[in-house]
């Protein structure tokens, strides 16, 4: 299988650095594109390529997403979130270094896809109903009587 292309372009990723890329870190800088292009593509479910393997237009979240991802990835390849100078300290952040998604852009990817966080469930009732002029009714445990789940205008209700 031929590999996909980057979801974003080396222009695009530099224009959002600080300075622009020596010939020495393009590869690692399409690299950190690739590996960002894969976990986007991996949380959305889709690729965003035609049938050629060429790039169709993917939503402008999941590009500025992609961009980010990789520009934090170059920044702190080591995922560091603390550094002392005095006496040498350093911590890392928990994962596999600075390459990652985070939680708000795992969900602004789904969004952007339209899954919201809303939907509805179908109930069916655990009851049988038993009806009676338009009135279901539940059997009352332990008794003969009967419950009026909900009844027609008539009823008194």
């Amino acid at each position: 299988m031929a590999s996909l292309p980057a979801l974003a372009s080396l222009a695009d990723l530099e224009v959002r650095m600080p300075r622009a890329f020596t010939a020495d870190e393009l590869p690692g800088a399409q690299a950190a594109l690739d590996d960002a292009s894969t976990l986007v593509r991996t949380e959305a479910g889709t690729d965003w390529v035609d049938a050629s393997n060429e790039l169709d237009d993917p939503p402008g979240i999941v590009v500025s997403i992609t961009l980010t991802a990789a520009k934090r990835a170059l920044r702190n390849p080591d995922g560091v979130t603390q550094e002392t100078l005095g006496s040498a300290s350093f911590s890392y952040s928990p994962g596999d270094g600075g390459l990652y998604l985070t939680r708000s852009e795992r969900r602004m990817i789904r969004r952007g896809l339209g899954f919201g966080g809303l939907g509805s469930v179908a109930l069916e009732s655990p009851y049988a109903p038993l009806s009676f002029e338009g009135t279901y009714f539940a059997e009352v445990e332990g008794t003969t009587e009967r419950m009026p789940l909900y009844g027609d205008p008539g009823y008194g209700w």
